[in-house]
């Protein structure tokens, strides 16, 4: 038993971060399945009512249909943010769970420790050091981006799954895993239509970039597309995307509910009057900018992001920034984060509340781009990545 403890150390602590971070953020008394009231406050409120009558209604095909609670968006749980994939799972034991059950508590646990797990992953792949590695995975949880989400939409709290995108991308040879790849496509939607965008983007940028041009190489990347593509749209017309029209879940939002060019600077949102730092002042942006666009560094990030920009002056260390250079996975993930961060600006690049340039969008790629109407949430990815590349510098710098 000793032995176990000692060889799972950092796991174990892991599960106690997570459950002190569950604790600090909704409290003791809202941790157990069959405490709801604390869900009935704002947008949770949805989240709750959406499980609460698919538990009660019988199964129905596709599986994630809930037309009891409503027309529209309220027709299946894709909509209400509850979760597919518990949803269907709780779904299971309804005779064995109370009629105020909850899982809400529980996904928060989960997005906690594989926030830290896979952020510690990364670290120690770059830096071979564990105790380095675990004070780096602690800004991972405490990221601004994480936390205001989790506080308005269960399901997008789930980053630990662009974290996990970022732990193949940065470590794992592409064709090596392949199978991992194609787990966290299809599994990504059942959490939440978001991270499949991010997923399927990102495994085919790195696909492209890694391609020999070569026919069977052409043609076996088709091949695995298709496959994807095949069991990607099954799950989601399993769980119920297309409950709703498409049409109507995309479009309206490209373009303003965009990503500023200085979001990552912002710590106010001005219009759910919340701050996020004690020292900077609020920068006015738009409503839509400072709401789904909020990608706040946080001060700690700003501070090392400022102490890295000081190291480039320096001959000394040079060397430093050349072994990141090396790195074949981080450069190529250079390109995919300029392709996240442009999708992310929309056609309509602002800095602070002025627009600098506006290009105008043929409805076909308008559409296209319009996948993802929130474009905003977009550099989400590339906040975290910028925040593994400044945590694996600073660890260089004093490891040389």
């Amino acid at each position: 038993m000793k032995n176990f403890f000692f060889d799972n150390k950092i796991n174990i602590l892991f599960l106690f971060l997570s459950f002190f971070c569950l604790v600090f953020a909704i409290g003791l008394e809202n941790i157990p399945f069959t405490n709801t009231k604390w869900l009935y406050v704002g947008e949770s409120t949805y989240h709750q009512l959406g499980w609460h009558f698919f538990k009660n209604d019988f199964w129905r095909f596709p599986l994630g249909s809930n037309p009891n609670y409503g027309d529209g968006f309220g027709s299946s749980i894709v909509y209400t943010s509850t979760i597919p994939i518990l949803a269907l799972f709780f779904k299971l034991f309804k005779p064995f769970i109370s009629g105020n059950f909850q899982f809400f508590s529980f996904w928060y646990f989960i997005c906690f420790y594989l926030q830290l797990y896979f952020s510690f992953k990364i670290l120690k792949k770059f830096t071979s050091s564990d105790f380095y590695s675990l004070i780096g995975s602690i800004f991972f949880i405490v990221a601004p981006i994480f936390i205001y989400r989790m506080n308005w939409n269960a399901a997008i709290a789930g980053h630990w799954i662009i974290i996990f995108i970022l732990y193949l991308s940065l470590t794992q040879d592409i064709e090596k895993s392949k199978l991992s790849w194609i787990f966290i496509i299809i599994f990504s939607p059942l959490v939440n239509y978001w991270f499949a965008v991010f997923t399927l983007s990102t495994y085919s940028l790195l696909r492209i970039f890694n391609l020999k041009l070569k026919k069977e190489n052409i043609f076996k990347l088709a091949k695995d597309f298709f496959i994807i593509s095949t069991f990607l749209l099954l799950g989601m017309y399993i769980v119920g995307y297309f409950e709703v029209r498409m049409a109507d879940t995309l479009g309206m939002g490209f373009g303003a509910h965009k990503l500023n060019l200085l979001s990552p600077f912002d710590p106010i949102n001005s219009a759910d009057n919340i701050s996020w730092s004690w020292f900077l002042s609020d920068i006015k942006l738009s409503r839509a900018e400072e709401f789904e666009g909020f990608n706040y560094f946080g001060l700690g990030q700003i501070m090392m992001l400022i102490f890295v920009l000081t190291l480039l002056f320096k001959k000394k260390h040079r060397a430093i920034f050349a072994s990141i250079e090396n790195s074949k996975e981080i450069k190529t993930f250079v390109l995919i984060s300029i392709f996240f961060t442009i999708w992310a600006l929309s056609n309509k690049i602002s800095f602070g509340s002025h627009t600098l340039l506006e290009i105008p969008l043929n409805k076909y790629i308008f559409a296209i781009l319009s996948i993802a109407k929130s474009s905003g949430r977009l550099f989400w990815i590339v906040n975290y990545f910028i925040l593994v590349l400044l945590l694996i510098i600073i660890f260089k710098c004093f490891n040389k």
